[in-house]
């Protein structure tokens, strides 16, 4: 069992996000030796992703059905507020194995990761579990979910074709 499942959001979605990325004046570049983006934080009480939001949520109830242990969990988790659209342009990626917490100020009561495909990418853009030996294409509208936890080290493949993601937490409070 290696606890990351895939669900599907509407394509329509997906495209609104796009198009509010990139209408942004708010875009920031992050570069160094692991990583290579662009990215704009929106917070969840903008209106523009309740209905991304609301198929997250059922994806999340899905996900919860599949592992009953998420409902005893002590301690009361949810979205975390700040969702993160990023960009990866041709040449782009995470390119460093790393996992959602790593005990950093800010990530140490992240419990759970979800990520979704914003479009379609053919050459390259996957996002690889290094000891799942797991990997998901790019595909517009596909959404993952898994532990935030060491046990799910990850990173992103190069993308060779622009590439457009929605990714978050579920932290405890």
């Amino acid at each position: 069992m290696n606890f990351i499942k895939e669900y599907t959001v509407s394509k329509s979605i997906c495209k609104k996000l796009i198009k509010y990325y990139e209408a942004s004046p708010h875009k920031e570049t992050l570069k160094d030796q692991i990583r290579h983006m662009n990215y704009i934080f929106v917070n969840s009480s903008n209106p523009i992703i309740a209905p991304y939001l609301q198929q997250l949520t059922k994806a999340i109830e899905k996900y919860k059905e599949a592992y009953p242990v998420l409902y005893t969990i002590p301690g009361l988790w949810r979205l975390y507020e700040n969702i993160k659209i990023q960009k990866y342009d041709p040449g782009q990626s995470y390119f460093s194995w790393h996992c959602e917490r790593s005990g950093n100020t800010g990530d140490v009561t992240r419990v759970l990761v979800f990520m979704t495909y914003l479009n379609t990418v053919e050459s390259g853009g996957e996002t690889e579990w290094r000891y799942q030996k797991y990997t998901t294409k790019p595909v517009e509208g596909s959404t993952v979910i898994w532990p935030a936890e060491w046990t799910h080290e990850h990173r992103g493949k190069e993308t060779k074709q622009t590439k457009y993601i929605i990714t978050g937490w579920y932290n405890y409070d």
